[in-house]
Parts: C-alpha cells; structure tokens; sequence
C-alpha cells in the first residue's frame, strides 16, 4: 500500500462527504433537538469515562511507586477487554464502517483500508480507550518518569493492535451477520455469554480464593503472550533493568500488530473486490384466501375483545415470537434467577431496602427484567418496515394499533413475571405475599407509564430497526428521555417500598402501587386518543423515517 497525494486527496473528499451529510441531515424535522438529546448523553458518558480515567491513572500512580509493575496488567486487560467487548455491546451507537456506501466510489484501495482504520480508531470505545491508555501512561510516568519512552512504546503497540483485533472483530461480525439466521444464532450465543458471564461473576464471590488462583495460574503463562501482557511485561522488564527482555516482548507486541494487520487487510481486500453476502431468496405464492386459523391468538381473542383489536393482536403476538430479541427473554428469567438466587440466597438477613434478604429476590428479579426488556416499547414500529403504510389505511382506529401493540408487550411481560414467581417459589421458596401482590402492582404501574411514554416516543421520534445491528436503533432524544423515565419511576417504587418498610407495612406499599396504576391507567387512556391524532399529522414521519431499506 502506497500513501501519494491521491490517496490523501480521496480520504479527504469521503470525510467532506460524511461531513455534509451529518449537515443536512439537521435540516430534517426534530434532528436538532436530536442532536442537542445526544450531545447531552455524550457529555454525561464523557464524564463517566474522565472519572474512570482519572481512577486509572492514581491506581497505575500507586503500581508504579511501590513498584507494583505485575499488576498493571490487570489495567491493561481491562481496557484491552473493553475495547474488543464494548463496540459489540454498543454496535447500536458505535461508528459502523460501510463498506457497500463507499464501494462506489473511485477508491483506491489503500483510501479504503485506511478509511476503515480511522472508523474503528475515532468510534466512541476506542476514544474512551485510548484516553484510559493515556490514562494509565501519565500515572506510571509520574511514578517513574525514566521509564517515559518505555511507557509510551508499550501503550501505542497495545493500542495499535487493539483497534487491529477490534476492526477485525467487527469486519467478521459485518460479514456473518449478512445471513438472517446466522444474524439470530449469534444474538442468541452473545446473549447467553454475557448471562453466564454475571452468573460465573456471582459464583466466584463465594469461591475460595486458593481454589480460584489455581484454577487461573496455569492460563497466566499464555495470557503473558498476548498484547496487554506483552506489554505489562515489557514495562515490568524495564523498570527490572532488563533492555533486552523488554525488547523481545515489545517485538512479540508488534508480531502481534502486524499478524492482525495482515489479516485486516485480507479481510478488507475481499470486501474491496466485491465481495457480498445476501439473504435474498425466491417469492413463494401465498393462498390470498388463506382459511382463519380458529386455533390461533386473534380467534382466542376475539371472544373478548373487538374485532380489529383481536387480529392485530395477533398480528404483533406473530411479529414477537418470530424476533429472537423477544425469544430471548423466555430463557433470561432462568439465568436471572440463578444469577440473583446466588447474591440473594442470605437466610440470616433481615428484610431490608439495601440488603440481599430472600425477600427481595422476586421484586428484584422483576425490576432487573422491567429494565432490560420495558425500553423495547419506546420505539414500537421498529419492525413495521413498509406494513406502516397498512397501519396507516387500515379503517381500524389507530388507538387500537398501539393498544395491541401494548397487549402484546404486557402479555409478554406479565407471563414472564409469572414464570420469576414459579421458578422462585420452586427453587428458593420465602416469597411473602404481600410482596408478591406489591410487586405486580408495581410492574402494572411501570409498564403503563412506560406505555405511555413509548407510545408518544414511536410517533415523535420513529426509528426502522436496523437487523445488522444487535439492538434497536433508537432516537438520542428517546434513549435520554426513557433513561430519565426510568430512573424517576424506580425511584418513585423504590422509594414508596422503601417508606412502608420505615412504616413497617408492607400493605401502605401495595394500597399506593394500586392508587397509582389506576391513575396511569387514566392517563395512558386519554393519550390514546391524542396519539390517534398524531399519528395522522406525523404520517409523513412515519413512512420516512419506517419504510427505509
């Protein structure tokens, strides 16, 4: 690869681009105040990574002086952990290369490798990152400041093979989510991962630490091979007085750097000759005069429900069940409590707000899923794709659209709170049932305010979901407001149970959950109505914003 003039002058034209676009794309309708929702999100998490960095570098500070030198690994692991992990987690709000966009224009290839380089270097995690290096470098620096060159060598290859693995990882990612069921195996496999990861976590706590630590030392020798102990070593060989041990790990730093380079460039030469991936597959004829299934949920339904409520009841209850994002949460409950039955499992505890008594097992396991799964209603015709436009002419009042859509999701929600209360009863048994009414009450109020709120987010700030992706790709402005919605209703839940608990009722707790679910009920009732009128004024929203490709 050759860096000339033309090369330079064709990255600089594709970051123009990308910049106009970025512009005009302010023109459009509520992208400004967008814009303000995420600038405000980005200040609030560049706080939280200045904070973590400034904890880095006093606790590197510390290694370095009382020449500590082994566990600086443990900071450059987990930064190095971060960097590969976070841009999966976050691959929503992360900076995705495209490589179809820019496949048409005139490139030459060294333009595009370097193009995809500076993607994966200036996305958020790898900034957040590079700052935790800089981070931890200032802080050994300062103990030692005769180590300065060292330090600098060390932590600039540990970046540099970082963002290697890192667009490597996601190039392959890109590559094998082009399938669909390849697509819901993975979300499936990541999913499982990152529940037995908080499961084996909370295992460990109750571990012997002479049983953990000889069950770690025989992998210590091949995690000192890779990149972050490479380089922890090559500083703890330095300070040592041993040049020549450093040089070699800091060779074995750049094998590494350069390994993975080799490989990103193979990886991006096959994207760069055409390679593509598609799912596509024959149309099959479809009986237009396909019999009414009586068995089915809209049949069920219709019994006590309206006719257009009950089918499109059905019709969502369809679209959950074929997404694998809503038939994980079947098997969460099961990781969930296992997970929290471990943390929670104190017999000897009182009942209290701040301790891990039995008691609290079940609410807690509710809570945790109310978090995780309750912000899929902030963005409810992610899935719609061009059947908005159905929705739209439908003679069916469009209240009844975002009622089934809520029935569905409640449906959902209550049949696996159901499943925390059997599976809790079954396995750990203590449950009080006062809290367990208290607890439902809860989630009816929750789920209604989030209701509400979800329902005015779907039709002010629409989003298509984007199925390369492993989440929802919401609206800045309804992540900040959903965020701030959460927190304002745990703290009113919690603080309700929390003062009943000082009362020493419990029933003062569900009488207010009541009290309160009957007036969201109100609530969520008389914006139906508002809703149904907006979504008439926003049509234009929706079909832009829903039916791109």
């Amino acid at each position: 690869m050759s860096l000339n003039p033309a090369v330079l002058t064709q990255i600089w034209l594709v970051a123009g681009l990308r910049w106009r676009l970025a512009v005009n794309s302010l023109r459009a309708p509520g992208k400004k105040l967008e814009l303000v929702a995420r600038l405000l999100v980005t200040v609030i998490g560049g706080v939280v990574i200045v904070v973590v960095g400034l904890v880095l570098g006093v606790v590197a500070f510390a290694f370095a002086r009382l020449d500590q030198f082994p566990r600086l690994s443990i900071l450059l692991w987990g930064v190095f952990l971060a960097w590969q992990v976070l841009p999966v987690m976050l691959s929503a709000l992360a900076a995705n290369f495209d490589s179809r966009n820019l496949r048409r224009f005139p490139l030459h290839f060294t333009a595009f490798f370097l193009i995809s380089l500076a993607y994966g270097l200036f996305d958020p995690v790898a900034i957040s990152c590079i700052f935790w290096l800089a981070c931890i470098g200032a802080g050994v620096a300062a103990a030692r400041m005769d180590l300065l060159l060292w330090v600098a060598a060390a932590l600039g290859m540990l970046g540099s093979a970082s963002v290697c693995l890192n667009r490597l990882v996601m190039l392959w990612l890109e590559r094998l989510l082009a399938a669909r069921r390849t697509r819901e195996k993975l979300f499936l496999l990541f999913i499982f991962a990152m529940l037995s990861a908080q499961l084996l976590g909370a295992a460990a706590e109750r571990v012997p630490r002479d049983a953990f630590n000889n069950f770690v030392a025989p992998f210590l020798p091949w995690l000192a091979a890779l990149p972050p102990g490479a380089a922890s070593g090559a500083l703890w060989s330095a300070q040592a007085g041993q040049p020549r041990a450093a040089l070699l790990l800091f060779a074995l730093v750049a094998a590494w750097c350069a390994g993975l380079l080799t490989l990103l460039r193979a990886r991006l030469l096959a994207q760069y000759r055409g390679e593509e991936f598609s799912e596509g597959s024959a149309p099959q004829a479809v009986d237009p005069l396909e019999k009414f299934d009586e068995s089915s949920l809209s049949a069920r339904a219709a019994g006590f429900l309206p006719g257009p409520l009950a089918a499109l009841l059905g019709k969502e209850t369809r679209y959950l069940f074929r997404n694998a994002l809503t038939l994980v949460q079947f098997a969460v409950p099961f990781f969930m409590i296992l997970f929290l039955g471990i943390l929670f499992n104190r017999p000897d505890d009182k009942l209290s707000f701040l301790k891990r008594s039995p008691e609290m097992l079940f609410p807690s396991a509710v809570g945790y899923m109310l978090l995780i799964v309750v912000p899929m209603s902030h963005n409810a015709f992610s899935f719609e794709s061009r059947g908005i436009q159905l929705l739209l002419m439908a003679p069916v009042p469009f209240r009844q659209v975002l009622m089934a859509k809520n029935l569905a999701l409640g449906a959902l929600f209550g049949a696996q709170a159901l499943l925390i209360l059997l599976l809790v009863e079954g396995m750990f048994g203590g449950q009080q049932g006062v809290i367990v009414f208290a607890t439902f009450a809860a989630l009816a109020f929750g789920l209604l305010v989030h209701f509400t709120v979800g329902n005015l987010l779907s039709l002010y700030y629409p989003r298509a979901v984007d199925f390369n992706q492993f989440k929802q790709n919401q609206s800045g402005i309804s992540v900040l407001i959903g965020l701030g919605t959460q927190i304002v209703l745990y703290a009113l839940i919690y603080g309700i149970y929390a003062a009943a608990l000082w009362w020493g009722n419990l029933w003062l707790a569900l009488a207010a959950y009541v009290a309160l679910a009957a007036a969201a009920l109100q609530v969520y009732w008389l914006t139906l109505d508002f809703c149904e009128r907006l979504a008439l004024r926003r049509r234009e929203v929706l079909l832009s914003e829903i039916c791109r490709d």
